[in-house]
């Protein structure tokens, strides 16, 4: 399984696609962190320079680092059926299991680089704009379990579930545009309708749970229950995809 990580990490450090997706992912950081900082007003000043303030822009575009999570896991698992590259890979590795976990692996890597990326820019930039509104700095620590490490665990962990989210759908449609529509639809439309509708079935929905785990939990979803839900989520959907990649024919 390791000769796949590897082989599937070199295949994601391509130059151009590593540095357009770091340009995504940091530019979005800094925009989010330069509004937050430059617009905050009243209580958001005062919550800013809390120990907690250092983290708040990273925690604030988590759900959109997990919508680019979903589209890099099934863009990529998808390509191997676009192209015809699956049955040269199963030449080289035919135990799909580690076939399948060495993509994933070198997946979750992958977006842990970018997940750091972007946290540095938004510490960076949150040092500079401090200034803006005499934000006070000294409770500000990167090293700090509580508000800082363990805030970042939840952020990753949530876009963990997101990517695998990607990495399901694209196996059970075997395209990258029908994955990660299907995706974004039910993301951001088919649960929105159904938090109108249904809000006792909207706590049991991918979505909310997922976006609730790197916010820490929220007032309508405790964290404990958004990481169970998201981790059964993750867990089944990971089954799911063995199995099917296990059982399908891969030439058809």
């Amino acid at each position: 399984m390791i000769r796949v990580w590897k082989s599937e990490l070199r295949k994601l450090i391509r130059p151009r696609f590593l540095l357009s997706t770091i340009l995504v992912t940091a530019g979005l950081q800094a925009a989010i962190t330069a509004t937050l900082f430059l617009r905050a007003q009243g209580s958001t000043i005062t919550d800013l320079g809390k120990a907690s303030g250092l983290f708040y822009s990273t925690k604030m575009i988590a759900p959109f680092l997990g919508m680019i999570s979903l589209c890099i896991f099934a863009a990529n698992t998808a390509q191997e059926y676009i192209f015809g590259t699956l049955k040269n890979l199963l030449v080289r590795q035919p135990n799909r299991i580690k076939l399948m976990l060495g993509k994933v692996v070198a997946l979750l890597t992958f977006i842990t680089f970018l997940v750091l990326i972007s946290t540095l820019v938004g510490v960076v930039l949150s040092y500079l704009f401090s200034s803006k509104h005499n934000i006070q700095t000294a409770a500000w620590n990167i090293f700090n379990i509580e508000f800082f490490l363990n805030p970042l665990l939840n952020v990753l962990l949530s876009i963990f579930a997101y990517g695998l989210l990607g990495v399901c759908l694209a196996v059970v449609l075997r395209s990258s545009i029908m994955a990660i529509s299907a995706g974004l639809v039910w993301l951001l439309v088919i649960e929105s309708l159904i938090g109108l509708f249904g809000k006792g079935i909207a706590k049991w929905m991918p979505g909310g749970n997922f976006a609730s785990l790197g916010d820490g939990g929220s007032l309508e979803l405790s964290f404990i229950h958004s990481a169970l839900v998201a981790g059964i989520y993750s867990v089944g959907g990971l089954v799911l995809v063995l199995i099917i990649f296990i059982r399908r024919d891969v030439a058809n």
